[in-house]
């Protein structure tokens, strides 16, 4: 198993697990966008990866079970956990705008806000992984989802990517491991995206 860097969230809680119900799952498409429309601080990019990382979940899940190949449970899970993270990136990000007149209460705020957007970001990277499992296995009909799933599994961890480097421009309260942390996480990401396009590319595509 692969061990990725240690950094700000040192005891940072699972993304695995049932997701506890929260107000978003119960939107409209409409009302989301509406949320995501309004001019206010709230319901930003923040909350617009994950959405997209969820459905990129979803994906998976349906063409894992369309080739009955188990996935991880993080993955399988996943749809409704970063559902839940979308709700929790939206609260911390309230919070720290909240405590704004406070600085030592604005640092723990931003913090906390850069451990949703990390959980958001690795659980994209094992989604990732995942559809990259089942591409090299499942037949060509089934690859056009898995390459969606990857585009909005990208979008996700990126989004989560900017969230937590915005908020080291906000605050000196980083040292120089968190900006290794984020420079790794960029790097995978990088990464990931070269494997990606390699198999957009390949003859074995369009076997």
């Amino acid at each position: 198993m692969r061990m990725l860097p240690t950094g700000w969230c040192r005891d940072r809680p699972r993304v695995a697990g049932p997701a506890q119900p929260v107000e978003i799952g119960g939107w409209t498409v409409s009302e989301l966008l509406t949320r995501l429309k309004h001019p206010g601080p709230s319901w930003g990019g923040g909350t617009a990866g994950a959405i997209a990382a969820a459905q990129g979940c979803a994906l998976i899940v349906k063409i894992a079970g369309v080739a009955r190949i188990p996935i991880p449970e993080a993955v399988s899970l996943g749809p409704d956990v970063l559902v839940a993270l979308a709700e929790e990136d939206q609260q911390a990000y309230t919070a720290m705008i909240r405590a704004r007149r406070d600085p030592v209460l604005y640092a723990q705020k931003l913090r906390e806000s850069g451990t949703s957007s990390l959980k958001i970001a690795q659980l994209c990277e094992q989604g990732i992984q995942a559809a990259a499992d089942l591409m090299a296995t499942v037949k060509p009909v089934l690859r056009a989802d898995l390459l969606a799933a990857f585009h909005l599994l990208y979008a996700g961890c990126q989004s989560a990517l900017i969230n937590i480097e915005t908020n080291f421009n906000e605050a000196d309260t980083y040292g120089q491991a968190d900006r290794e942390l984020l420079a790794w996480w960029k790097r995978r990401l990088q990464a990931l995206a070269r494997e990606w396009a390699a198999y957009s590319e390949s003859p074995a595509w369009d076997d």
